[in-house]
């Protein structure tokens, strides 16, 4: 009798393509230990009151399987239980075997009664066919010993192993758990029993009859298997601060980063009340989520910030065989952007009358970074930290060379470090001579007098230049540009991007111009030599107010 294999594939109806795929590799720890094990997996019914779908997966290199709805609610509910199931299933595979009590046999074998119960009231096949799955199961439970020389009760855990053993593996991976060999005998009989008493209330269905079945109350509640609880003290633990500090080693972090992380994490750690990576689950995790949006926090915020912080530990400690499985994966908040919330570019205008306010500034900082950030669309930090040694002539062509400064100051990404022309209004307005006056080819916008380097007090705390960010952010508020739409220093770099555009320079160009990362294969060969740069920098004009006597704007640092 082949029961098992034809209750597990339930009849579904299937519309091809046009359902939502999951798919998914699994960890490579645990194919070494459970390649081609099966696991039961449930997934969220069609509407509130209805059967929850059943069907089984063999573990392989890449899960890959119909989500069965093209709902875009529904199919995100089914990928986030596809996931927590999975999850369970691998944190058992690797915790391995453990003992279960006797209430725990039952409540489980319970899940078997209201999966069957559930999955299949509605349409029942044929009370025949639960009369046969109810004898063959009830042959297994009372099956003989099969010769005097066997064990006791070999012959009906061989049965049992048979008809129910496929299915019960199934089930508990996806309640996350293994049965040690005292307990297995145990489970199979409850299972067995389970099989019996859901076959003869489905048959009673096909038959027409729907009274509530007195047995259904007979299985305690399955509660789940509790995390265990690591010392913090073992050393074989893995808490978020083993993590963080790993996280922090492989490679150099900006300040406001390493920041911003612990903060997150110190977070996450006060809600969970406690520090072991291991234990925590998807529905941590959610639960945490939950939280941060009770608190009114902006969706990008939470996905951005919270979030993704706790989740690049996970994905460090997953890459690094630490654990199986990250908790954090799939989750977060919808977020969609609404009308009047997006980032805006100064206009012309805006741009025009910035500037026309920098000619006339003797504060240094106040003169020149304005300029330099709308006419080579670099990000304000690159500019605050520059020093005067990075400013110089290659092959005729002045330019600002981007990189971390000698102190210190640190650029987004590997992406970020380029050279990048001057434009021609900033030359003439004498900004190589400003730069002349500063000591040692040192900072231009801090330092003092001395032009000195000032490296960071701690590896947490800000840079030097954070002054000279600040005060011109501040500056330009001040002046009366006060749209919140606008970043005060970020919206000239979007400026210069839509001014490239209209000027139909190459993304290409726009993007060396502005360190700008381009992931295409092609990327990785090409290269915008300066000389087309500084042609598509000379494209774009601005109008300011009269240029400065040279000698007038270089009063105070």
């Amino acid at each position: 009798m082949r029961y098992v294999v034809l209750f597990m594939s339930r009849p579904t109806r299937r519309s091809g393509s046009r359902h939502a795929q999951f798919q998914k590799r699994v960890p490579a720890p645990v194919l070494r230990i459970a390649r081609g094990k099966q696991v039961a997996l449930s997934l969220p019914p069609e509407t509130a009151n209805g059967p929850p779908i059943q069907l089984t997966v063999k573990l392989i290199d890449v899960l890959r399987f119909s989500l069965r709805t093209n709902d875009k609610g529904l199919r995100e509910q089914r990928h986030v239980a596809v996931l927590q199931q999975l999850d369970r299933a691998y944190q058992a595979i690797l915790e391995g075997p453990r003992s279960l009590s006797n209430k725990e046999r039952v409540a489980l074998s319970g899940v078997l009664y209201d999966t069957l119960a559930s999955g299949f009231e509605d349409e029942p096949v044929s009370a025949e066919w639960w009369k046969i799955v109810g004898e063959v199961a009830h042959h297994a439970l009372t099956a003989p010993t099969l010769t005097i020389n066997t064990f006791p009760n070999e012959g009906r855990l061989r049965q049992l192993e048979r008809y129910v053993g496929p299915f019960l593996e199934a089930v508990l991976l996806r309640e996350g758990v293994i049965a040690d060999d005292d307990s297995r005998l145990g489970l199979l009989e409850a299972f067995a029993t389970a099989l019996i008493k859901a076959a003869r209330k489905l048959k009673q269905n096909a038959e027409g009859d729907y009274t509530p079945d007195p047995a259904a109350a007979r299985f305690p509640k399955w509660e789940g298997i509790k995390p265990v609880a690591s010392a913090s003290s073992s050393p074989t633990s893995l808490t978020f601060d083993n993590l963080l500090d790993r996280w922090e080693r492989e490679s150099a972090k900006a300040p406001s980063s390493l920041v911003a992380f612990r903060q997150h994490v110190r977070a996450f750690k006060e809600h969970l009340k406690h520090n072991d990576v291991k234990s925590v689950t998807r529905t941590d995790v959610i639960a945490w989520k939950d939280a941060l949006q009770s608190q009114e926090l902006a969706a990008k915020t939470i996905n951005g910030s919270y979030l993704a912080s706790i989740r690049t530990l996970y994905r460090l400690a997953k890459r690094n065989d630490l654990i199986a499985t990250d908790p954090t994966e799939g989750i977060g908040v919808q977020s969609k952007q609404r009308a009047g919330e997006g980032r805006l570019p100064y206009d012309d205008a805006e741009v025009s009358a910035i500037l026309a306010l920098a000619d006339v500034q003797t504060d240094t900082r106040l003169r020149w970074i304005p300029w330099l950030l709308a006419l080579t669309g670099a990000r304000v930090g690159e500019i605050a930290q520059l020093w005067g040694n990075r400013v110089m002539t290659v092959n005729g062509v002045p330019i600002i060379r981007i990189a971390p400064a000698d102190d210190g100051g640190t650029i987004k990404n590997a992406g970020s470090e380029r050279d990048v022309p001057l434009h021609p209004e900033i030359v003439s307005r004498d900004f190589l001579e400003f730069v002349k006056t500063r000591p040692n080819g040192g900072p231009l916008f801090y330092g003092g007098k001395q032009a000195e380097a000032r490296p960071r007090k701690s590896k947490t705390a800000g840079h030097a230049s954070d002054g000279a960010i600040n005060r011109v952010r501040e500056w330009i508020r001040e002046s009366g540009f006060a749209d919140p739409r606008k970043a005060p220093s970020h919206a000239f770099r979007h400026w210069f991007k839509t001014k490239c555009a209209d000027l139909d320079i190459p993304d290409s160009v726009a993007d060396a111009i502005q360190g700008h990362s381009d992931q295409s294969a092609a990327a990785s060969y090409r290269k915008i030599s300066l000389a087309k740069m500084a042609e598509a920098i000379r494209k774009i004009e601005v109008s300011a107010s009269q240029k400065q006597p040279a000698g007038e704007s270089r009063r105070r640092t």
